[in-house]
């Protein structure tokens, strides 16, 4: 399935647990729809926000082994994610 990651089946009843895996770049292109259609400054600045940040470890971690590119991006990626939340509640 596109956008999901099995993991560890739940101990408790064997069934195959899915994790959502989102990228920045369709992410991102929500903001860019939104800005599109309605020249929102909310949008803009999100999306102003949120590009350098996501850029910059994602060109780190190309080639990388899955596990490097998933620590990175925990590391990385969390926290821009809660100021990307702060941001938009403040709004």
């Amino acid at each position: 399935m596109p956008g999901l990651t099995p993991v560890a089946p739940d101990p408790n009843t064997g069934a195959v647990r899915l994790t959502e895996v989102a990228c920045w770049a369709h992410a991102r292109r929500k903001l860019y729809d939104v800005y599109e259609a309605t020249a929102s400054p909310l949008a803009k600045e999100a999306l102003v926000a949120t590009s350098p940040s996501c850029s910059r470890y994602e060109a780190r971690i190309k080639g990388r082994a899955p596990p490097e590119r998933l620590a990175v991006r925990q590391q990385d990626a969390i926290p821009l994610l809660a100021e990307l939340e702060a941001f938009l509640r403040r709004r």
